[in-house]
Formats: C-alpha cells, structure tokens, sequence
C-alpha cells in the first residue's frame, strides 16, 4: 500500500472512531461529543397556566440542537430544573451544562420552566402536580413541533434536578401508566416519594445522588432502586459517597454516566 492510500484508510478509520456510535433505525446516537457547534433557541412559550395567584402565567422553554447534524430524527432530553418548587430556572449553571453537553452528542437537549410557589410546602402534592402537569405540557408542544425539531417521538427522556428530578419522576409515571411514552428518566438527587404503584411500564431509570442529602435524603433513591430492580426495569444507581444535596461540582462524572447509561439502551 502506498503511503497515500495508508494515509488515506487512516483517515477513514479515525473518522469512524470519532464518530461512533450506536444506530436505531436512521438515527445515530454520540456518546461522546462530536459536534462543535449548537444552537440555541430562548425562552420559546410552550403554554399558559394559572399560577397559585390564579393569573395566567406563559411557561417557557429553551430548545439546544447540534449544528451540521444530517440525522433524520434526535432523540429529545427534557430538562426540569431545581430549586424547591419556589426557585431556580431553566437556564440555571446545572442544567445549562447538561444541555450543552447532550445537544453536542446529537440530542435535542430542552430545559423549561414551570410553575413555581412561594410557600409549595403548604400544598406539596398540588405544587408537585403542577409541575408534572407543565412537564407534560412541554412535552405535548415539543412531540407537536418532532419535525420542525426532528424529534423522535420513540426516544423521549425527562432528566431533572432536586425538584426537577422528583417531577421527572412523576411525569414518567404518569406518562406510561397506560402506554410507553417515556423512554427513559434521569433522576438527580430527586425522590419518588410513593414508589408503591409503579409497574412495569415505568421506564428505565439511571438515579444519581449524594449518600449524605438531608434534604433529599438517599434513601428514596435506594428504595427505588429496589423496586425497580424487583419489577427488572433496567436501571442504574451512583451513589456519590460522603456528598449532601445538588453535588454539582461532579458535573462531568454526571454526563459521562448519563451518556453511557442512554447509550446502553439504544445500542
């Protein structure tokens, strides 16, 4: 072989590597970051809701897809923030990080805001239902708009954050009782705080929590944990040993398991 035909192949062979990757049907999923460049579109409203003032509030959202990205379809993360239900917003450090580093690997990555409350302790179950109840909304607007966005509406994620993660969870839930809408949950140092009805519908899950959260406390993560593995829903628990509440500062070990875990399912 010459060396311009070996030079050749190697090229070839390194931009094989570079961009590997699993298929499902024409879309091919990145587990590493193989785009450069994203796009950004800000504060989108995906609906109206009355907020516990009873006034119309607009939700809206933030939409981040890779640039020069020839896939027909993406596979959508939906990102819900933290802050307790009476904080925080969708373009927070955390869940900007996160957004940018999926929409890099070839997801449509979304991070929405929601209905929030002063005192949300007062009515947890109502404050929480909202929540899920805007979730589902985004959803609903985002799987309207799958070919404005190329969207595959088989490939839908919700990953969120403290309160975040705990609407992730309940959204997921809500979502396949009845059917499969929801392919996967990423939940950060969030809760599902009656696991008794899951079923098998529920999908897989990838749970990611400080061992030391008194706020949050690991122990909701262990018991769902449990109760998935006994029902075998895939699922994958890391413990972040000695750590309380929102261990930001593992940001990276966070998207690398997180890539991986989605990676596994849609290899």
């Amino acid at each position: 072989m010459s060396k311009k035909n070996f030079l050749s192949a190697l090229l070839i062979i390194l931009i094989a590597v570079t961009f590997c990757g699993c298929k499902k049907g024409d879309k091919v999923m990145f587990l590493d970051p193989v785009f450069n460049k994203i796009e950004i579109e800000n504060d989108i409203v995906y609906a109206t809701a009355k907020n516990e003032e009873g006034k119309e509030e607009p939700l809206k959202l933030d939409i981040y897809q890779p640039l020069k990205d020839l896939s027909s379809t993406r596979p959508l993360i939906v990102w819900v923030h933290g802050g307790g239900f009476k904080e925080g917003d969708k373009k927070d450090k955390g869940m900007v990080q996160l957004c940018k580093a999926f929409a890099k690997r070839g997801y449509i990555a979304v991070s929405i805001n929601y209905r929030l409350r002063k005192t949300p302790m007062i009515d947890i179950e109502d404050t929480i239902a909202d929540a899920v109840a805007d979730t589902v909304s985004a959803l609903d607007y985002l799987k309207s708009n799958d070919s404005k966005y190329r969207i595959n509406i088989s490939q839908i994620i919700i990953g969120g954050s403290s309160a975040g993660g705990i609407t992730a969870l309940y959204a997921a839930y809500k979502e396949n009782q009845f059917m499969n809408k929801i392919f996967a949950v990423i939940n950060l140092w969030g809760a599902l705080y009656d696991n008794s009805n899951i079923t098998s519908r529920f999908p897989p899950t990838i749970i990611i929590h400080g061992t030391n959260d008194h706020i949050v406390p690991y122990q909701y993560s262990i018991e769902l944990s449990d109760k998935l593995k006994m029902l075998g829903i895939t699922y994958e628990l890391h413990p972040i040993e000695d750590e309380g509440h929102a261990p930001w500062k593992y940001t990276d070990e966070i998207i690398n398991w997180v890539s991986r875990f989605l990676f596994n399912l849609l290899d």
